[in-house]
């Protein structure tokens, strides 16, 4: 099973509480810098990585492993027997959410 979470204070949680399975904290902030279409993984995490380490003052390598981290794990959900999505009804959701198609539309 894999859970993708809202950010590490969940993931944290649901782990000391014992929930079994792979657990992913997304850490996107898409509500902000740009998010264009069409690019290949590869692409997109330079373009994400790149305005993340100048818009948050991140060391580049750092984010860049971050961001490729979270790519491959969300890549591989289909591995998974079950994929359990942990967000709420906030901006900061809704845009993580729809930006992987979980939210048809």
């Amino acid at each position: 099973m894999l859970h993708i979470h809202n950010g590490d204070s969940t993931a944290n949680t649901l782990r000391e509480f014992g929930f079994s399975g792979e657990h992913l904290a997304f850490q996107e902030v898409l509500m902000e810098g740009p998010t264009p279409g069409g690019l290949s993984p590869e692409e997109w995490v330079r373009v994400r990585a790149k305005f993340l380490t100048e818009a948050y003052e991140l060391k580049h390598e750092d984010c860049k492993k971050s961001l490729l981290i979270q790519e491959a794990a969300l890549a591989r959900f289909t591995k998974h027997d079950e994929t359990v999505l942990w967000f709420e009804h906030d901006i900061f959701c809704q845009i993580n959410l729809s930006s992987r198609g979980a939210i048809p539309g």
